[in-house]
Order: structure tokens, then C-alpha cells, then sequence
């Protein structure tokens, strides 16, 4: 009953998807404990190697094994399945802790179990676990003439031995993830809880037996190493012994000595003369009981370890299928929803798993069932209504599986909450037989839906209704369908539906009733004919059929005479409400398409100026490390002045200087290119003030440098400036001085520095100030470097721009 239900909320998507997911288990049980939660058939056909039935096998007795591997797998399901559907969001909860706790075990290099290395985490087909026996070894009613002894073969020994290996690694790999996943840990390290005994008086439970893992580690111990695989020898069919093989007990003198020691005299009688020939048949008959009793004893030993094995088969197959499901999650890129009971669903991005299988290009939705109880899809044909239906019940159906939601977006926003009961009624059901039409078959679906919620009383439900309001009048329909939707959602009743339309009263009913959501499916390009779906789900607006469109679809195509026709009549029609309304809904979808072409140019833009301003807080932070290292250098200038006497001091610090006023007009440079907004124009309501510093502007030869501000004019129209020659001069020169319009100058625009960062008070260090004071802490000569004549006895200029004015002046006179 569980699996029809799961079959028919996930729809048919859910069948391949459980399907593919189930590829990923490791292990057969696994792989049909997935299965088997949306197939609910019986498998009547065993698959099963020969060996465990060798020789002159009855029939009786593999029709006797197929119909008791039934009964096995239905007790194993009866002791606690590997897997079910989540029956609570809190089972619900449990469950994908698990599976997020395997994805971060998967993501750890060297730390996935010892099972799921078996075929490296990809989907495989697995045709036996090997460990039919385990079952066979419990078996307390074997048919008449079937010898349990004989039945068991060594290559079953061989096997079992393999089996209970696989589950000791596996414990012991619990045991090492167990900080890091200590609920999936405990999925195996239960098995080293002690097991009460047979007898379950209190008395018993007191004096319990060893644990299971205990067990299992004695039956490895007597099985391990006892069968080995050996050539066989050349035959006809394999004249260079490459495929033959058999099935021994060990050669090794350790484990049988005594089988051993009749092996080589075998081989010594063998290779003798023909008359110890009835020596030799001693031999091989000793050989014979031998090997007979030790096969025994091994038997015996599978036979009474078979419980612990079953019980490490049992947990083996559950962690199975937890990272099954976590290896689907990591290669699709899937997310863990998080999971309530308020009646949500919230998914950015989804994407559908099942046309993910196929497509390469699959749209995703958004899925929002949030503030609304109903909510009305409605759209262009084959515009994609029915899929956005069909994945709120196939992300529910995901949830409750735990298996992992593919997103596009991996936010921890996604929210799946659990419902009690999820109800579909989804396609033409009608019935010939019993008489049912296309709209009694889906009054029938509702009506059964509503009966059972009243019988059941669940909680909270989902219910998926499509194409609401169809087939019948358009009037009645849609006024059956507004009845049947408010008595769903009616109080106290805790229901959501999604429903699917094309009709223009249920799409209305959105903007009259809180209690109603819309959205639409869109059709992409310009209006008119040829316009194709999309597939985007858009919320907050109703769409059009685009019936006319849905038929240029057609396939194969019809006559453009039919299709030209019907667009007659539509535009002939008398205009009605549902064409105003038609009208209406048309050009609220181009106002939407614009807008959303709006807000992708604006996300452009802002994603620009977000490179830009990131660009320009990395270049200042270069900048401060070149001026930092460039005041570390004058540091140790200093500190070789005051060391060395001999040196001219003076010249040094002077090449020091010139060095550096190169170095800081670079960066000057690199600030006016990073910002070129940094400067602004001077307008009329802008205040000059004695001492600020502006930028020349006008055509001369100081285009473009720095100067002070002497004296403003009462009118504030023009300035007094003096040009600064450079960071380091001290001139007072009254002959560099101009007058210049506001008009000629731009001051500074300095930037806010809030971009969310640490260090928003930033300004940079003053080197003039730093550099003067470094000079007056130097011991040099009190002439004044103004009088210092060279050897050709010119002048000297502390700048070029100096030597300029001077023979201008030069010339004046």
C-alpha cells in the first residue's frame, strides 16, 4: 500500500529516479530495498550460481529455494526494512542526518567504507551478495531428502568467509568515522552491543551472550584461509589452463597438516610404480574422509554463526542504502531541505532529476507554496503546468525517500516540510467498463480524496489536481472547482493544493481571495505565432492558454489554412470579459518580461561596479605598501647619516628625496587613473576657502597640477593660487602666484571609504612632513643651500620649474 501511494504522488518520475538511485547501492540487498519502495511486485526469479546446488540437483529442490528466498526476504522486511518512506518529519530528519552525514564521509579522500569501494561509488548492476547462505544456514524447515551438509559447497565456504570479512572491515571502519559521523557510525558499531540469549526471562537477561561482531569474528576466524582457488589443470575445452579452476581446502600446513601430509603422499604414490596402485586408493580414501570432515566442521561453523551473519548482512545493507542515496546527492550536485511541519515548500532553482537523466539542458523551476493555501498554474499548452504540478509532489515524495533534492542553487533556504498524506488526481482516467467520462472519473478522484481526509483525519495533506475546471461547461466547471477547493482548504483542515487550470474564473480568484497564489508558465520571444515555451515558472501572475500557439506545435503539423482560420474567428468574436481579461493578462506578461529584463541589466551593472570598487580597494592597498616601504628606506638613510660622519649627508638625503618625489608622484598618478570621478567641477553654491587645494584646469603650463588657494574674491567668481611645485617645496616666490576664474579649477571629490571595510578611516601618511622632520634631526651645516655655489659659480635651483622662472624674469628685465 506504502509503494502504490509513493508510485502515485512522485507520478512517473519517481520510478526511473528511485531507480537510478538504487544503481548506486553497492550490495543486491540494497539495491532491492530501494526498489521496492515504489515496486510493489514480487520478484519470482532467482539468480543464483549453480554451485550451491552441484551435480544431479532436483528440480524439486530450486522450486522449493524459490519460493522460500521469498519468505526470507519478507521476514528480513518484517525485522526492519533497509529503508522506508520517513512516517514523521522527525523520521524524516533522522533519516537525512544520515545521508548529510555520509556526503561529508564521500568528500573525505580515503574514508569511504569498505563496501562502497567495491565498485567506486558508481552505478552498477549486481547480480548476488554471495551471501544467499546466511538464509539457507537458518532455514529450520528443509524439504525431505535435502541434506543442509550437502547443499553447501567449498566455493559457499569461500563466500562466507568473504562475507563476514567484508562486515568486520566495515565495523572497524565505523569505529574510525565515528567522530566525524557518530549516527552513521552507530549503524554498524550497534553490532558490538551484547545480544540477550534465547531465553528471554529476566534471569536470562541478566547472564547475556558476547556481541555480535564477537560472533562474527569467531566464524572468521575458523573460515579464514580454509578454501583456496586452484588451476584445475589443461583440459579439452582449456588446453592451456587458462579459465579452469576448482575449489580446495588450504595447502597451507598451518590450517590442515594432517590433509596435507596425505596430499604429498598422494603425490608421491602417483608418481611411483603401477603396483601401489591399491596403496594409493588408501590414500585417496583417507583424503576423501577428511576433506568430508572438515567441510563438516566449517559448515557447522557457518551454521552456527548464521545469526550474527544475518544481523551484519542486515546493517551492512542499510548502510548501503544511506550511501547510495549520499552518491547521488554529491554527483548531482543535490542539497539537504530542511524539513518542518508548517506546510512549505521553498526551492530556488530546482532542478527535475529525471529529465536530468536524458537532457542536458533542463530549466529549472522555483517551487514556492509558502503564503498561500491553493495555488493556481495556468499557462500555455505544453508550456510545462503539469510537470511544475507533478514536482511538488516528487520533492515530497523526495523528502520522505531521503533522497537529496537537486538545486541549482545550494542554499541553506531550501525547505521541504512533511506532510501526512499526499492525494493526486492527474490525467484522463475515464473507464469505459463502468461507465465513467472523462469528468466523472476526476469527480470520482476528488471526491475519494475528500472522503478519505474525512475518514482518516491526517493532520496536514498535499493535494495535486490538474487541469481543474476542464471538461465541461466552462461556467459549471469552474464553479464546481472554486466549491471543491474551498472545501478542501476549509477550517480546520490543514491542506495545500496546487492545482492546474486554463480557466479564466480560477485564475481570477487569486486577486479576489488571500487564501489563492497564481503563477504561469510563459512562452518566450516576441507575441504572435512561433512563440516557444519556456518552462520558467513565474508567481504572482496568471498566463494565457496560447492555444493558437500550442497548435502551430502540432506535430504533424497542421495546415496553416486551420490555424489561420481559427485566429478569424477568435478576432471576429464579440469581445467579452474573458477577452478583456485575455487582453489584460497579456500585457501584464510584456510588462513583467520588461521589468525582468530591467533587473538582469541592473544585477549587470551593480556586479560591475562591485569588480570596480573591489579594484580599486586592492590598488590603494598597494599603494600603501609602496609608500610604507619607501619611509622604511628613509629610515635607514637616517640611521647610515648618523652613523657614517665622512659622507655628505646633505646630497645623500638629497638623492634620497629626489627618489622619493618621484616615487610619490607615481602613486599620485595611479590614484587620479583609479578615480577619475575623484575630481569635481566647481559650481556656484561651492565655498572657497584661503589654503584649500585645488586643480588647474585652463591651458598653461600648469594644467593639471596642484596649487593653494591665497585670496578669494568677495563674490566668490575668482581665486588667488600658487601653484605647489612639488610635495617637498618650501618656495615662497610671490612671483608664482595667478588669478584665475572658479571656472579654471576642480577640487578634490574624496570619496566615502564605508565599503564594509575594517580600515574606513585610512588616510595616507604626509612624507613631506616626515621627510622634514627626518632632515632636522640632521646634523649638517647652517649654510643655507640657496648660497651654495658650484664650481662654474650659476645659481642652483632646487627645480627645474624654478630655473624657468628665473630666466623669465631674467628677460623682463
Amino acid at each position: 500500500k506504502d509503494a502504490n501511494r509513493i508510485q502515485q504522488s512522485g507520478g512517473e518520475a519517481l520510478q526511473p529516479l528511485v531507480e537510478h538511485v538504487a544503481g548506486y547501492s553497492c550490495l543486491k540487498r540494497g539495491k532491492e530495498s530501494i526498489r521496492s519502495l515504489v515496486n510493489n511486485n514480487e520478484d519470482n526469479t532467482v539468480r543464483r550460481k549453480a554451485a550451491l546446488f552441484p551435480g544431479q540437483a532436483k528440480r524439486r529442490r530450486q522450486d522449493w529455494f524459490d519460493q522460500q528466498r521469498l519468505v526470507w526476504k519478507r521476514k528480513r522486511s518484517r525485522d526492519g526494512p533497509a529503508v522506508r518512506a520517513a512516517r514523521s518529519a522527525d523520521e524524516a530528519i533522522r533519516e537525512f542526518n544520515l545521508v548529510r552525514q555520509a556526503m561529508d564521509v564521500l568528500s573525505i579522500q580515503k574514508k569511504s567504507p569498505p563496501l562502497f569501494r567495491l565498485n567506486k561509488g558508481e552505478p552498477s548492476e549486481v547480480e548476488s551478495d554471495e551471501d544467499e547462505w546466511v538464509d539457507l544456514c537458518m532455514s529450520d524447515d528443509l524439504p525431505p531428502g535435502m541434506d543442509l551438509y550437502e547443499e553447501i559447497d567449498l566455493q559457499t565456504i569461500l563466500q562466507a568467509e568473504q562475507v563476514v570479512k567484508l562486515v568486520i572491515d566495515t565495523y572497524a571502519w565505523a569505529d574510525e568515522v565515528q567522530g566525524i559521523a557518530p549516527e552513521l557510525a552507530d549503524v554498524m558499531l550497534r553490532l558490538g552491543d551484547p545480544v540477550p540469549g534465547d531465553d528471554q526471562t529476566e534471569e536470562a537477561d541478566e547472564e547475556k551472550r558476547g556481541s555480535t561482531v564477537d560472533g562474527l569474528i569467531e566464524l572468521y576466524r575458523s573460515l579464514s584461509g580454509a578454501v583456496e582457488i586452484v588451476r584445475s589443470g589443461p583440459s579439452l575445452s582449456d588446453p592451456y589452463n587458462r579459465f579452469s579452476y576448482v575449489f580446495r581446502l588450504s595447502s597451507d600446513d598451518a590450517r590442515f597438516p594432517d590433509l596435507n601430509k596425505l596430499r604429498r603422499k598422494e603425490e608421491t604414490l602417483l608418481r611411483a610404480d603401477s603396483n601401489k596402485s591399491q596403496q594409493l586408493a588408501v590414500v585417496q580414501n583417507e583424503i576423501s574422509v577428511l576433506t568430508n570432515l572438515i567441510t563438516r566442521r566449517l559448515i557447522t561453523s557457518m551454521i552456527n554463526g548464521a545469526q550474527d551473519a544475518g544481523r551484519g548482512v542486515q546493517a551492512l545493507t542499510r548502510l548501503d542504502t544511506i550511501f547510495a542515496r549520499a552518491s547521488y546527492g554529491l554527483e548531482w550536485h543535490c542539497s539537504i531541505p530542511r524539513i518542518g511541519s508548517e506546510g512549505r515548500i521553498q526551492i530556488d532553482k530546482f532542478v527535475h532529476p529525471v529529465l536530468s537523466l536524458t537532457k542536458h539542458d533542463v530549466v529549472p523551476i522555483d517551487l514556492n507554496l509558502d503564503q498561500v493555501d491553493v495555488l493556481m498554474i495556468s499557462g500555455s499548452n505544453g508550456g510545462g503546468k503539469t510537470v511544475a504540478l507533478k514536482s511538488f509532489g516528487l520533492v515530497q515524495m523526495m523528502m520522505k525517500l531521503g533522497i537529496p533534492i537537486p538545486s541549482q542553487v545550494n542554499s541553506d533556504r531550501l525547505t521541504v516540510d512533511f506532510f501526512d498524506e499526499v492525494s493526486v488526481q492527474l490525467g484522463d482516467n475515464q473507464n469505459v467498463a463502468k461507465g465513467e467520462s472523462t469528468l466523472m472519473a476526476k469527480l470520482n478522484a476528488v471526491s475519494s480524496i475528500i472522503q478519505g481526509r474525512n475518514e482518516s483525519g491526517c493532520r496536514s495533506s498535499l493535494v495535486l489536481l490538474d487541469e481543474l475546471g476542464g471538461d465541461t461547461d466552462p461556467v459549471a466547471g469552474s464553479a464546481l472547482s472554486q466549491a471543491i477547493l474551498e472545501r478542501l482548504i476549509g477550517k480546520p483542515s490543514s491542506c495545500k493544493v496546487v492545482a492546474t487550470t486554463h480557466s479564466p474564473q480560477l485564475k481570477a480568484l487569486a486577486v479576489n481571495n488571500d487564501e489563492f497564489g497564481c503563477a504561469s508558465v510563459i512562452l518566450g520571444g516576441p507575441g504572435g505565432k512561433g512563440r516557444e515555451p519556456t518552462f520558467e515558472l513565474r508567481y504572482n501572475t496568471t498566463g494565457d492558454s496560447y492555444a493558437l500557439e500550442a497548435a502551430s506545435r502540432a506535430s504533424p503539423q497542421l495546415p496553416d489554412s486551420v490555424i489561420d482560420r481559427a485566429a478569424e474567428l477568435m478576432e471576429g468574436g464579440k469581445g467579452d470579459a474573458a477577452d478583456d481579461l485575455r487582453r489584460l493578462l497579456l500585457d501584464l506578461e510584456q510588462r513583467q518580461d520588461r521589468i525582468d529584463l530591467l533587473t538582469r541589466e541592473a544585477e549587470a551593472k551593480l556586479q560591475e561596479v562591485e569588480h570596480y570598487k573591489q579594484d580599486m580597494l586592492n590598488r590603494i592597498e598597494v599603494s600603501k605598501t609602496y609608500l610604507s616601504r619607501l619611509e622604511g628606506r628613509m629610515a635607514s638613510i637616517f640611521e647610515t647619516l648618523q652613523s657614517d660622519e665622512s659622507r655628505n649627508a646633505y646630497e645623500l638625503v638629497g638623492d634620497s628625496l629626489d627618489e622619493l618625489r618621484i616615487s610619490k608622484k607615481k602613486v599620485a598618478s595611479e590614484q587620479e587613473l583609479l578615480s577619475r570621478k575623484g575630481l569635481k567641477r566647481v559650481y556656484e553654491s561651492y565655498r572657497f576657502y584661503e589654503g584649500e587645494t585645488v586643480v588647474i584646469l585652463c591651458d598653461s603650463e600648469w594644467k593639471g597640477h596642484d596649487a593653494i588657494i591665497k585670496s578669494v574674491d568677495d563674490d566668490q567668481q575668482r581665486i588667488s593660487i600658487k601653484p605647489v611645485l612639488d610635495i617637498f617645496s618650501q618656495d615662497d616666490d610671490e612671483t608664482l602666484e595667478m588669478s584665475l576664474q572658479r571656472r579654471d579649477v576642480a577640487v578634490y571629490d574624496y570619496p566615502s571609504w564605508d565599503w564594509d571595510s575594517e580600515d574606513d578611516t585610512y588616510a595616507p601618511s604626509d612624507p613631506r612632513k616626515k621627510v622634514l622632520s627626518v632632515l632636522g634631526q640632521l646634523n649638517v651645516e647652517t649654510t643655507s643651500r640657496a648660497t651654495v655655489k658650484s664650481i662654474d659659480s650659476k645659481p642652483a635651483y632646487k627645480s627645474s620649474r624654478q630655473r624657468k622662472a628665473a630666466k623669465k624674469r631674467n628677460k623682463k628685465r
